[in-house]
């Protein structure tokens, strides 16, 4: 590879920094960290710390974790490599469709301007990865190789995440009978299928080894079948024109691109590319909001180029080029530490920005919380905002870290509370700053039933009458 060549991904590498400039306020990264961090120590995910998603997606930053520590800014670090090799094989992939260097560096720009707006380490986004990855297989297309990769990772994508996993896991399996039964290759595909069962059973027999089947069950299955979405995609769509509009645009686009795959003959290999592509679009269930919208997003932005026109005229590139570098442009600076976020000193945060306020929050929480354990009483958060201050104090507790509605499986308002006699629950005193996961029912239960006996901040902190 020569030196003009490198240049893109050497621009990739320098512009990937920008995730250590985020500062610290996404519930999902946090989640994702402890679920990383629980498997570092050695804890089973399901059994010993709850997870709606599958775990595949958290053992590369809990490796990071084994070999580094276990600091929030080895998660960032899982991020800045998953970002580089997101983007650049992005535009390898464009490259390879379009083979104009130009524009496909302007598809990769366009797609890490839309993550970095929601960016962090997380199992949507490994998703992207491997169907990129799928991708580049496919287009370089070298026969039974092919197969048995594509394959294993159509079903490896359900060891990352379980809908979406299935999805692609079907589409491969779509493909592969339609080939067997056209009779093309048969055994070729009979093959590939036959391959993308083994990530399956193998990750099942590792639910029946450590006993964890009814765990996974209970959150991986159960969960999202219970995940509401408080705010509905027309509710979202009125409230944040601007995503909505994106949205209806992109589907717009999406519909004609599939009518052309349709229609046109032969060229197989962009047939399965789109097929792939709207597998990724199941990322929005359960949850269809900005976050996921643009998870879904992302790969189908090189499969909906084969279907575009392949020549823009010199006004049309212009165009495209200023676009997509003010859209960069606004999502960085929004991104960047210039609105008083400082270098966070608390344990686990260490080297991270965090905004001034929330660090001040979360001091006075925490030594709150230290002075009533001195007491002997032990103390839960009653909302998803829970993993931001046990973070810095180390602790984990199953269920209450992410309090979601779905992140419990089956469990109950009395079966969360348990015996609870030695307990103290923090609620958020305004329901305003509740997020829209929160699990209403379990605190609006504490605020009826329960003691108020303080306030600390934002909180009020309720003590069990039993």
């Amino acid at each position: 590879m020569n030196g003009k060549r490198l240049i893109p991904y050497l621009f990739i590498v320098l512009m990937g920094v920008i995730v250590f400039l985020i500062p610290i306020g996404s519930a999902d990264e946090l989640w994702n960290y402890n679920f990383a961090k629980c498997i570092s120590k050695g804890l089973l995910p399901y059994r010993d710390f709850s997870m709606v998603p599958t775990p595949l997606s958290a053992c590369f930053p809990a490796l990071l974790m084994l070999l580094f520590g276990r600091g929030l800014i080895i998660q960032r670090i899982a991020a800045y490599l998953l970002i580089v090799l997101l983007f650049s094989l992005l535009f390898y992939v464009s490259n390879l469709i379009y083979e104009d260097v130009i524009m496909s560096m302007m598809r990769s720009l366009f797609a890490m301007a839309l993550l970095v707006l929601v960016y962090q380490y997380d199992y949507n986004h490994v998703m992207i990865l491997e169907l990129l990855i799928i991708y580049a297989v496919i287009l370089k297309d070298k026969g039974h190789f092919t197969s048995l990769v594509t394959g294993f990772l159509s079903g490896l994508a359900i060891l990352i995440k379980q809908n979406t996993g299935v999805a692609v896991f079907v589409v491969n399996a779509v493909i592969c009978l339609f080939y067997v039964v056209k009779g093309n290759e048969r055994k070729k595909y009979l093959f590939r299928f036959i391959i993308s069962l083994i990530p399956g059973m193998l990750f099942l027999s590792y639910l029946w080894i450590t006993q964890t089947l009814d765990d996974f069950w209970d959150y991986a299955i159960y969960g999202v079948t219970t995940f509401k979405q408080r705010i509905s995609l027309v509710d979202q769509i009125r409230n944040h024109s601007v995503v909505g509009v994106f949205f209806l645009a992109f589907l717009f686009w999406v519909g004609v691109a599939g009518i052309r795959c349709v229609r046109e003959k032969g060229n197989a290999r962009s047939k399965e590319l789109f097929l792939y592509a709207l597998a990724g679009l199941s990322v929005v269930y359960p949850l269809c909001d900005a976050p996921h919208m643009i998870a879904g997003v992302i790969p189908m932005i090189p499969v909906l180029s084969i279907f575009a026109q392949k020549r823009l005229g010199g006004y049309g590139r212009l165009a495209t080029i200023t676009a997509v570098l003010c859209m960069c442009s606004m999502a960085f600076f929004t991104k960047l530490p210039i609105h008083g976020e400082i270098i966070c000193s608390m344990p686990n945060y260490e080297g991270m920005y965090i905004k001034k306020d929330l660090e001040e929050l979360l001091c006075v929480v925490n030594d709150y919380v230290m002075k009533k354990e001195a007491q002997q009483f032990r103390v839960r958060f009653a909302d998803q905002s829970a993993a931001f201050f046990n973070i810095p104090m180390d602790t984990y507790e199953k269920n209450w870290d992410m309090l979601n509605i779905g992140n419990f499986g089956t469990n109950t308002i009395e079966g969360l509370l348990g015996e609870d006699h030695n307990y103290l629950y923090f609620v958020y005193r305004n329901e305003e700053d509740l997020g829209l996961q929160s699990h209403f029912e379990l605190i609006h239960y504490i605020k009826k039933h329960y003691e108020k006996i303080d306030e600390v901040l934002c909180f009020d902190v309720y003590k069990s009458t039993n």
